[in-house]
C-alpha cells in the first residue's frame, strides 16, 4: 500500500474478540491475508512440521491434540484489549514478509501462548480491560 508516496507500508489487526475461525469465508483459506493470523490449515501445517523436527512422527494423538490446543490459543497473537491497528514501515513489512521467517514467528508465538494458557492469557485481558489504568 502506499500512503503519500512513500514506502510501502503494512498493517496487523488486533482486536479484543480476535478469533480466524470466525471469519471463515472473509479470509484466504490456502494463503495468509495481510494482516491477519494465517488460516488454521497453514497454522496446523507449521505447528505439525515444528513438531516433527522436535519429535518425529511418533505421538500422533499427543501432537493433535498439542497442536490443536496451539491453535486456538495461536488467536491471541491478534487480541488487544482494545480495537488497533499497528501500521508497519515498508523495510519492515519487507522482512515480515520473508516466508520462513514468518513461519517460525507464528509457530514460536503459537507454542509460547499455549504454554502460558488460554485462560491465563483471557483473564489478563480481560483485567486490563476492566482496569485500563492498572490502578486499584
Amino acid at each position: 500500500m502506499k500512503v503519500c508516496g512513500s514506502d510501502d507500508v503494512g498493517m496487523v489487526f488486533f482486536h479484543p474478540e480476535y478469533d480466524r475461525t470466525s471469519m471463515a469465508g472473509l479470509l484466504p483459506v490456502m494463503a495468509p491475508a495481510s494482516g491477519h493470523l494465517p488460516s488454521e490449515p497453514f497454522m496446523k501445517s507449521y505447528l505439525i512440521r515444528e513438531w516433527t523436527s522436535i519429535h518425529g512422527e511418533q505421538r500422533a494423538d499427543e501432537r493433535d491434540a498439542t497442536i490443536g490446543r496451539q491453535v486456538h490459543a495461536a488467536n491471541f497473537a491478534r487480541k488487544s484489549p482494545v480495537p488497533m491497528i499497528n501500521i508497519l514501515r515498508g523495510k519492515h513489512v519487507r522482512a515480515a514478509e520473508e516466508k520462513s521467517l514468518k513461519q517460525r514467528i507464528y509457530t514460536r508465538n503459537a507454542i509460547r501462548l499455549e504454554e502460558a494458557g488460554v485462560e491465563t492469557l483471557s483473564a489478563i485481558l480481560r483485567g486490563i480491560r476492566e482496569n485500563p489504568s492498572g490502578r486499584e
